[in-house]
């Protein structure tokens, strides 16, 4: 490496001045060439750090007035290595935008985030600013205490949730596989088992590293014998990355003047985004669900009916072989350990909750023969109050 792009790479380093011009230069780019007339100003307001990713909210200034769009921009984590080693991922997720945007604009109530440019230079993409508030907050309703009303509202977004994944599916290809589609889940389920054995924490077992890719490789090897199903993986789909907003619309057929409340569903953060198979995403949320379940103050019976909304929702009409569920569910059970081990819980309740969703994970991955949450994905709704 020379040392005048190690200057170059110091230059722009995430979120300095120098960094900030070239976004300011591209964006402006890109703003006039959408005919939306020349960009004034650019400042940031807000700036949000995770784990992956960083995020700046930004204030356009325009002859025509004032607006806010969102920057995001990849923190090369080793964890999220296998993405961004083989593609600029502001590229994948600006480009899987780019497309979702349009076919979604057909559906009522469900959407993804606008676009507006990518700069891969700095690993960042532009997209429009969501307004209203994140699913996951609306999860106080699954508590016990909580009102009916609240928690019909509730079920009433999973639905449509289950509905914005049967519609991404359908819009990005989905077609069969073969064995080169499950080599994510691999290469990740592996990664985290290095993480969790490095970790050295005396709650893992001895045998759990070993037991597990013995298991996987099983699992793969029997998965690969039959048709694999794949689509569009969000990659980390869940309430979190969910925002609700909510729009005031005229009631034509009513009284003049009257006016009820709609529900935007906006899916954001497709980072890692890649064609694997399809149950991947759903048994993600369904795992998110029963974890909820594990809260002293949460309603096992609403979580339950909470995955029956979001599959009625989906309406689920793939067969999918066992061993291809059973890995995408170890895929999720691993993910869920090392988020246990990773992120402990800060307040006593929150950590009792991860005490029990950790024992119930590591359980299932040790027990070949333990259902698993995989099992709502091919079970008829008329049998659902039996459905532990």
């Amino acid at each position: 490496m020379s040392a005048a792009l190690t200057t170059r790479e110091k230059n722009l380093a995430l979120g300095s001045p120098q960094w900030l011009n070239v976004l300011r230069v591209e964006l402006a780019a890109a703003w006039e060439a959408a005919d939306r007339g020349p960009l004034v100003d650019v400042q940031v307001a807000k700036v949000i750090k995770r784990p992956f990713s960083e995020i700046r909210f930004l204030d356009v200034s325009t002859q025509s007035g004032a607006c806010r769009v969102v920057a995001k921009s990849t923190v090369r984590d080793p964890m999220n290595r296998p993405f961004w080693d083989r593609q600029v991922q502001a590229t994948v997720e600006y480009e899987i935008l780019d497309h979702l945007y349009g076919q979604f604009e057909q559906l009522q109530g469900l959407s993804v985030p606008r676009p507006l440019c990518v700069i891969p230079e700095l690993d960042t993409f532009v997209m429009q600013h969501i307004s209203g508030s994140e699913l996951v907050a609306q999860h106080r309703a699954l508590r016990s205490f909580s009102s009916a009303a609240n928690f019909q509202a509730l079920e009433q977004n999973y639905r449509a949730l289950g509905g914005w994944l049967g519609s991404f599916q359908e819009f990005t290809k989905p077609g069969h596989g073969d064995e080169s589609h499950l080599q994510g889940i691999v290469e990740r389920i592996q990664l985290r088992l290095e993480k969790i054995d490095a970790a050295g924490d005396s709650r893992i077992p001895a045998e759990l590293l070993s037991h597990v890719n013995r298991r996987m490789e099983t699992l793969v090897q029997q998965a690969a014998g039959e048709e694999i199903p794949i689509a569009g993986r969000h990659g980390d789909f869940g309430p979190w990355n969910v925002m609700v907003s909510h729009t005031e619309i005229s009631d034509q057929n009513h009284i003049a003047g009257s006016h009820r409340v709609a529900n935007e569903l906006v899916v954001l953060d497709f980072m890692g985004y890649a064609r694997e198979p399809r149950p991947l995403d759903a048994i993600n949320l369904l795992l998110f669900l029963k974890h909820e379940s594990h809260s002293i103050v949460a309603s096992g019976r609403r979580a339950r009916a909470l995955q029956h909304s979001f599959l009625k929702g989906l309406n689920w009409q793939l067969p999918c072989s066992v061993p291809l569920l059973q890995l995408c569910e170890l895929h999720a059970r691993v993910y869920a350990v090392w988020g246990c081990l990773s992120t402990p819980g800060h307040r006593w309740h929150h950590r009792s909750q991860q005490k029990k969703h950790l024992r119930d994970s590591i359980a299932w991955l040790l027990h070949d023969s333990a259902p698993g949450v995989w099992h709502l994905l091919q079970v008829d709704d008329a049998h659902e109050d039996d459905i532990d």
